[in-house]
């Protein structure tokens, strides 16, 4: 049985670049629209994308994918496989559009041989793409698990964030926020790390 749906992405599919959460890259083709409300329903449909992948590209939740042929570039949110039959004819995903770079911070905390403790800022990752949404009172409204203090909402590939972590967010209008973590979530989607945060007054 022919594969039509993995057909009409190679002929008439935009190039683009995949780089996956363990740091590989790889080119394939997609198609790309800008998703529903009925999508995800929570947020902005503006940065939304729905992304129609082949199945040899192996795309998973944490891949960063580019456009390239827009240059835009998204954090892959979601995946299913869409099937007919015991046939794979596309990874179906849902996307963010990344509007930020994100860069954290941790102390490590030695201590030496008079029992002096030092607390060194350690870089975690570097100017990361992620993309970032402002906490309004309508999200509130939609979404009750927000974080009474978060005032920012990020959706990041993941890595072992802590509530202990320092955040710098650049989206190249406002530069070098520095936000402080009040909620954490590894679990939601698999790949990506949901962060909540709040404006740093820690020195």
């Amino acid at each position: 049985m022919v594969n039509e749906k993995a057909r009409i992405i190679r002929k008439l599919g935009i190039p683009c670049t995949i780089k996956y959460l363990e740091g590989t890259v790889k080119t394939s083709k997609f198609l790309v629209k800008r998703a529903s409300t009925l999508f995800n329903s929570l947020l902005s449909v503006e940065a939304h994308r729905k992304g129609d992948f082949l199945p040899e590209a192996d795309v998973r939740g944490g891949c960063i994918v580019t456009n390239n042929t827009s240059g835009e570039s998204y954090v892959v949110v979601a995946i299913f496989p869409e099937t007919f039959q015991e046939m794979v004819l596309a990874h179906v995903s849902h996307m963010l559009v990344v509007n930020t770079k994100l860069t954290v911070t941790r102390d490590e905390v030695s201590a030496d041989k008079y029992g002096d403790v030092t607390n060194t800022p350690k870089e975690v990752i570097s100017d990361s793409d992620v993309y970032v949404e402002l906490v309004t009172q309508d999200l509130r409204q939609s979404d009750v698990g927000i974080h009474l203090d978060a005032e920012y909402l990020i959706y990041s590939p993941a890595f072992d964030a802590t509530l202990l972590d320092r955040l710098i967010i650049n989206n190249y209008i406002t530069k070098d926020v520095a936000l402080k973590v009040v909620s954490v979530d590894h679990t939601t989607y698999p790949g990506v790390v949901c962060i909540q945060a709040k404006s740093e007054t820690r020195e």
